[in-house]
């Protein structure tokens, strides 16, 4: 529901810290939001530019994916 309100521009992620967080979960499905939170975390939202980071490094590592798929 939220990333349909996002893709309808019934919320705004640049003006709206708790949506930004919230859409984050499903950003994986859409690159155009995708891009919007990166460029928000360049210039507005350094946690958000940590999450984003640390977020793509566990996706990259290996044993993180296997204790994930694990569960």
């Amino acid at each position: 529901k939220l990333l349909q309100q996002w893709r309808e521009e019934k919320i705004n992620p640049w003006e709206n810290e708790f949506a930004r967080w919230l859409l984050l979960l499903p950003a994986h499905e859409d690159e155009h939001l995708t891009h919007t939170l990166e460029d928000i975390a360049m210039k507005q939202d350094p946690m958000l530019q940590k999450a984003i980071h640390k977020w793509e490094n566990m996706s990259q590592s290996s044993s993180f994916r296997l204790a994930y798929e694990a569960r």
